[in-house]
């Protein structure tokens, strides 16, 4: 009896011990994600390689946006307890003063609003400092690529002015991102920073008649960003 009480007591000990491992090595989680924060840019004319400042002509070098909200989906798949792999995909939504980023002075229309949509995928890293405990901290970093979807601008008693090829600007650019957060079971709370790779440039802007200045921007963002586990 006591054999057989020792047996079914291994046996059950090597089954839980099974399933946690399973559990564990079950590594992909499943995800969505809603971030607000501001993005900051730097614009450089090359007329002459300087930066302008603001000289009553539109001529900014600095400035940002009112605020950016996103909202995304994430995969995460777990190497082992510390490391784990992520790909994610988001949607961002910029609002800004109108022609401040455009520089669309000549259009003929006064705006009361503009707004840029954009989508990025990016693949990265994380790191699990602390693992065993309830309330996790981790940092991670990204890269991938950013694509200037539209800008819509909402003119004073107009029908809404579309604008789908970034003002002259480059469309696609590569990213790259870092956060830092606490887990705590499905939920994480981070605060997320992106900085683009190289600077949007315009190149021919004769080519829209109304503007002048070969330019070339450079974008920043900040956000906090929480997500949610959805499967694992």
């Amino acid at each position: 009896m006591k054999a057989l009480l020792t047996i079914t007591i291994t046996l059950y000990i090597s089954c839980l011990s099974g399933n946690l491992a399973a559990q564990y090595t079950s590594p992909i989680e499943y995800g969505i994600s809603a971030d607000l924060g501001r993005s900051y840019y730097d614009r450089l004319y090359y007329e002459d390689y300087r930066k302008f400042k603001d000289d009553g002509e539109g001529y900014i070098s600095h400035f940002k946006s009112n605020y950016v909200w996103g909202v995304g989906f994430w995969i995460e798949r777990h190497f082992n307890r510390n490391f784990a792999g992520l790909t994610q995909l988001t949607y961002h939504q910029t609002d800004i003063l109108p022609d401040l980023f455009s520089q669309w002075n000549d259009s003929g229309f006064w705006y009361e609003r503009e707004t840029h949509h954009h989508a990025q995928a990016e693949i990265g890293m994380r790191w699990y400092i602390n693992p065993q405990s309830k309330l996790i901290f981790f940092v991670e970093v990204r890269a991938g690529a950013n694509m200037f979807v539209a800008a819509i601008d909402r003119p004073y008693h107009e029908k809404n002015q579309v604008n789908r090829n970034a003002f002259g600007y480059d469309r696609i650019l590569p990213v790259a991102s870092a956060a830092a957060g606490i887990k705590w079971r499905r939920f994480a709370l981070m605060a997320d920073y992106g900085h683009d790779l190289l600077r949007a440039r315009r190149d021919d802007p004769e080519k829209l008649g109304f503007m002048d200045k070969k330019a070339g921007i450079l974008t920043q963002r900040i956000a906090a960003k929480a997500t949610f586990t959805i499967f694992k």
